[in-house]
């Protein structure tokens, strides 16, 4: 009997240390989905409709990217085959919006999380300017002047319910003043190279869902760029009357293999491991 308690216990163990992220590494594809190597994505429903349990919002146009050998611009990820592709900075300016324009995806837990139960989050990242550039010549022109920037404020919303595809967006991000629980503020200084990004969440709500994304404005998000050159960028897009000739400063982050597990397993109750040692 000592020997059953001892593999229930441990099957107990493995069990809470499972990742509670479904679909964490963006592996898994709905039925009749295609993802195509090389390519970006070119509407907002196209995301939802491939990567299994993830969705998005509308304005935006994430990327549920295929690396390829072949591919000039993108030849691995973390691990696997695919990830995720979202702008986190692109300001207001640069775009001749009225809001910055930022990327929101929404994952989901394969469990609601248990309030007052301290969880361990980790995800890779990578932010590479060629890809940045890249993106925004097919979006505007080849002619385009980019400037790629290295920037922080990398958000994980967590929710109980899901967001509906029109919750999410900077301009309803901002009348809400809508938080992230984890948020990375710091600039992500990848260069190119995949980084590991880690933090832990005690919550306070069964939460099952995550939106990720940047919370938060482009003036107040640490970046790679001195003030300087944000001035100088700022008077030169003032003076051009189409979008397509302001300068982009612009943040393109791949995201890969996301974690989200409990720190410290539940001890097994007393009169529970008695009982089976009888």
């Amino acid at each position: 009997m000592r020997l059953i308690f001892t593999l229930i216990l441990c099957q107990a163990i493995c069990t809470n240390a499972q990742n509670l992220v479904v679909n964490p590494s963006f592996e898994q594809i709905l039925p009749d989905a295609v993802v195509v190597p090389c390519e970006f994505t070119q509407y907002s429903y196209d995301f939802p409709r491939r990567a299994k349990a993830w969705s998005g919002f509308t304005g935006g146009t994430p990327d549920l990217l295929r690396a390829a050998e072949n591919c000039e611009w993108f030849t691995s990820v973390h691990s696997g085959e695919q990830c995720l592709g979202i702008i986190t900075y692109l300001p207001a300016e640069d775009v001749g919006q009225r809001n910055d324009f930022h990327e929101f995806v929404q994952g989901q837990l394969n469990a609601p999380l248990k309030p007052g139960r301290k969880y361990k989050f980790e995800c890779w990242v990578k932010i590479d300017s060629n890809i940045a550039k890249i993106h925004l010549s097919k979006v505007y022109t080849p002619k385009t002047p980019v400037i790629p920037v290295e920037s922080g404020n990398l958000g994980f919303c967590f929710s109980v319910a899901p967001f509906n595809i029109h919750e999410i967006s900077p301009a309803s991000i901002a009348e809400s003043a809508l938080r992230p629980q984890i948020n990375f503020n710091n600039i992500i200084e990848s260069r190119g190279q995949w980084v590991k990004l880690s933090a832990s969440l005690v919550p306070d709500q069964p939460f099952q869902y995550f939106t990720v994304g940047n919370f938060f404005s482009d003036k107040t998000t640490p970046n790679s760029l001195p003030q300087d050159a944000h001035q100088l960028i700022n008077q030169k897009n003032a003076k051009q009357g189409s979008a397509i000739d302001k300068i982009k400063r612009v943040t393109y982050l791949c995201v890969d293999d996301l974690s989200l597990t409990p720190e410290t397993p539940p001890t097994p109750p007393q009169s529970l491991e008695k009982a089976l040692l009888k």
